[in-house]
């Protein structure tokens, strides 16, 4: 039994409704994760529209990773995971260092509020784990061991323990998806003179807000930092010319 598709309009359709009614028909799932699709000569009769339009409006879907082709044995519906949705934007904002800003204004939306939940919901052990992980690379730093790179993983791991508790599986997808450019972004800004000794004293700052279980308090502390950081790549960025 064929797929119900959308009303054909009257214009002559082309690879973008192509590609429009695949994406239906995917979002629906009449195809399903990893499900073979119907040969290009039967979804162009079944669209009303030309092979080579069904042919680009597959690699246009193929490029965003919602379909793949496989050499001799046809195109198939990808697992459609969020990290092989999610990889065309981490490799725009990889090949474009200016998309470093665009990453801190997604965090600036969804962190501060995540930091108000993770203030009512994190326990006394999981907090404990994040005092002590700051302290112990404060303690190095304070010793002349400037790890910057124990600084990012702490760094990595308060905000992923964060998000974490949400329990929303899509804004961990997303923020997940996104570690590799994420992590790039941690290391470019600790690069910077005086960021790590002002993200060490920031981090403290948000775990003792989650320690009190103050939201509001977790919420305008991780703001602070996170629009911290965002001026500070925004400056790093036009002072190199990038």
């Amino acid at each position: 039994m064929r797929a119900a598709l959308p009303p054909l309009v009257a214009f002559e359709p082309g690879p973008a409704d192509a590609a429009g009614w695949i994406r239906h028909l995917v979002v629906s799932g009449r195809f399903a994760p990893g499900q073979r699709l119907p040969p290009e000569r039967e979804l162009a009769t079944q669209f009303r529209v030309s092979r080579s339009s069904v042919r680009e409006a597959i690699r246009e879907l193929v490029a965003l990773n919602i379909l793949v082709t496989r050499r001799g044995a046809g195109t198939y519906v990808t697992d459609l995971s969020a990290a092989e949705l999610f990889a065309p934007l981490h490799f725009a904002l990889r090949v474009d260092p200016t998309s470093l800003l665009h990453l801190f204004e997604l965090r600036r939306v969804l962190e501060p509020v995540a930091a108000a939940v993770a203030a009512t919901r994190l326990g006394d052990d999981a907090v404990a784990e994040l005092e002590a992980l700051v302290a112990n690379v404060k303690r190095r730093f304070t010793g002349g061991d400037q790890d910057l790179g124990g600084l990012v993983q702490a760094d990595e791991r308060l905000h992923e323990q964060i998000i974490d508790t949400m329990h929303n599986p899509l804004i961990s997808a997303i923020i997940r998806s996104l570690r590799e450019v994420s992590h790039q972004s941690r290391e470019f800004t600790v690069s910077v003179p005086s960021v790590p000794e002002q993200t060490l004293d920031e981090l403290e700052s948000i775990v003792a807000a989650l320690a009190a279980h103050d939201p509001l308090r977790a919420e305008a502390t991780m703001l602070r930092h996170l629009s911290r950081l965002e001026d500070t790549a925004r400056k790093a960025i036009a002072d190199r010319g990038i």
